[in-house]
């Protein structure tokens, strides 16, 4: 005897509770397949608790529960089980959320995360906080293409024509003299006995 297709679609439809709908385009694993096939051939009733896979499953992960000492059960009772009750909707699209759905822990800490990004949003502190840096524009003379071709701009040139500011702002080069073996002469009582000898000389009267 043949079971044919469609059959096996509506039955594995029905055990889905109506929370996805299922065409000829979708896959089911074989232990579901001889499931329904069961089913339309009369072997086992739709409601007969299934010998083989997990009875509960996390909506989200997929993850067996049995072995879950926490367990949650997506509700709208209050506000903040609508709000992980629709991020787990959108998580799971285009499959819909039952009335017996549960997810584990795990994945009702991460929608309850995600639930409150999404009100409150991007933290916005840090472009507060920043400086708005407005562009200075400098009145810099525009030299004809022709002009530059015929005379390429000297570094004399170019300094005349920057504006006063950019010139003020710019780096004064100091001349300085570098002595690497120079060495400043340690303040001992020997200089103190030079000094003190030199102002006697001065005083001697030739």
């Amino acid at each position: 005897m043949v079971t044919s297709g469609i059959s096996v679609i509506g039955r594995v439809d029905d055990a889905t509770n109506n929370s996805l709908s299922v065409n000829n385009n979708d896959y089911a694993c074989q232990a579901c397949w001889d499931l329904a096939q069961g089913v339309v051939l009369g072997r086992r009733s739709i409601d007969e608790p299934r010998p083989v896979g997990h009875s509960t499953v996390c909506l989200r992960c997929g993850r067996s529960l049995t072995s879950q000492r926490v367990t949650h059960q997506l509700e709208t009772n209050s506000p903040r089980e609508l709000r992980i009750f629709n991020v787990i909707r959108e998580w799971i699209m285009p499959q819909t959320v039952a009335e017996t759905s549960r997810i584990c822990h795990s994945c009702w800490v991460l929608a309850d995360r995600a639930a409150v990004h999404m009100i409150s949003g991007p933290s916005t502190s840090r472009q507060n906080t920043m400086p708005q840096i407005q562009p200075q524009l400098l009145d810099t003379p525009i030299i004809p293409l022709e002009e530059q071709l015929q005379s390429p701009p000297t570094p004399q040139t170019m300094l005349e024509a920057m504006p006063e500011p950019v010139l003020q702002s710019l780096p004064q080069s100091k001349s300085t003299i570098v002595l690497p073996d120079y060495m400043r002469a340690i303040e001992t009582e020997s200089a103190d006995m030079i000094k003190a000898k030199q102002s006697l000389l001065h005083r001697i009267i030739l």
